[in-house]
């Protein structure tokens, strides 16, 4: 698993079960693919090629999509930040 992946997982356990987990996507690594939106549309969109975040911090009813989005990512372009 690539470095950034282990990272982001180690922070997402981290702060995994706390109310005011942020989350970015870094427009260096962003391929644009769309599983974040697909995964969890209530916080990714994906406009002019770029995944972007909707809302953050991520609402406690939208963190286990968040999860699954972060885990999904293919380029590891996700971060859960403090």
């Amino acid at each position: 698993m690539a470095r950034a992946a282990l990272h982001a997982l180690k922070r997402l356990v981290e702060y995994e079960g706390r109310l005011s987990v942020k989350v970015r996507v870094d427009p260096d690594l962003c391929a644009g693919c769309g599983v974040c939106e697909d995964l969890c549309p209530a916080l990714f969109i994906v406009q002019d090629g770029l995944a972007k975040v909707r809302v953050s911090p991520v609402p406690p009813d939208q963190e286990q999509s968040c999860r699954e989005a972060v885990k999904g990512c293919p380029v590891d372009a996700i971060l859960i930040e403090p």
